[in-house]
């Protein structure tokens, strides 16, 4: 994870939220009703970094559960930050969850610059959602939340996001490698592409019916982006731990780069049909290049 110094050089960046907010606490961003005097939108359940003086407890006395309350106003900006934790993430020489999560850690911070509310979520459902919000120690706290994080099992980012009913409208970024047979397209027609991935599209769908701007962010190893690798090996799935013996010869290496780059035009297909964003990221690449030149037209 990069340190307090680097991330200061990303105050200045601002993301793009167009949509109006209806989050409970104040802000920069303007929402359907200006001014300072607060009018009632709707509660939400009570995530770990709320104010718990938003907390209902009206509501908790009457059914054992916390509620915090949503206003109309000047208000903060929400960026959900749905990541990957399955034993997929885990590979590398410089390990997709690393890259993953300096990219979690980097746009909290660029929330927090601004007023807004970062809220991260695993996509293995093994944790509530965490929100980061208002001040830099709130970010150091959630610096040590991300720290903590592991990979472990499997996720399926389609199941995730058919369960999920409601988000404060915002941006939200899905991070994964998505390398999950739900994404993986079947066998292919002699000379023909799938024109879309079917558990992509539903996914960005929903968000956008959930009021969002979808961005999709695609990270892959430099080893699985880029392989080198020469002779017989066994190849074994981290996830399923399916094997299978493969020979490292020029045909098999151009056979899985054309396979690859098809992949990933299948992904970007699909995000322009939709109407989402596509970021391809390589462990291999520079974090300036990821942050300032990847991710650039998500700023304002």
């Amino acid at each position: 994870m990069p340190d307090i110094a680097y991330f200061e050089k990303l105050a200045r960046l601002k993301l793009a939220i167009d949509k109006k907010s209806t989050a409970s606490y104040a802000g920069p961003r303007k929402s359907a009703r200006k001014g300072k005097s607060a009018e009632f939108s709707d509660f939400r359940e009570y995530m770990p970094g709320d104010d718990i003086r938003s907390i209902d407890w009206n509501a908790y006395g009457r059914l054992d559960r916390l509620y915090v309350k949503e206003y109309m106003e000047e208000k903060e900006g929400t960026v959900n930050i749905f990541y990957d934790t399955s034993l997929s993430m885990d590979f590398g020489k410089k390990k997709k969850i690393d890259t993953e999560l300096e990219l979690v850690g980097a746009l909290a911070y660029i929330c927090i610059s601004n007023m807004d509310r970062a809220v991260l979520r695993d996509m293995s459902g093994s944790g509530a959602a965490y929100n980061v919000r208002g001040s830099k120690s709130g970010f150091m706290e959630s610096m040590k939340y991300l720290d903590n994080i592991k990979c472990g099992g499997t996720v399926s980012p389609a199941d995730t996001f058919k369960k999920l009913d409601k988000l404060s409208p915002g941006v939200t970024f899905v991070m994964s490698d998505y390398l999950s047979e739900e994404f993986i397209p079947g066998q292919r027609k002699a000379g023909k592409e799938e024109k879309t991935s079917k558990a992509l599209a539903g996914i960005i769908k929903k968000l956008r019916f959930l009021g969002q701007r979808p961005v999709i962010v695609h990270i892959l190893s430099e080893e699985e982006d880029a392989p080198d690798m020469t002779g017989t090996l066994n190849l074994i799935d981290s996830e399923t731990d399916a094997r299978r013996k493969v020979t490292m010869e020029r045909k098999t290496l151009d056979e899985y780069r054309e396979a690859k780059e098809g992949f990933k035009r299948l992904l970007a297909r699909t995000c322009r049909k939709c109407g989402a964003d596509y970021i391809f990221v390589s462990t291999a690449d520079g974090f300036d290049k990821i942050i300032f030149e990847k991710f650039r037209m998500l700023y304002i």
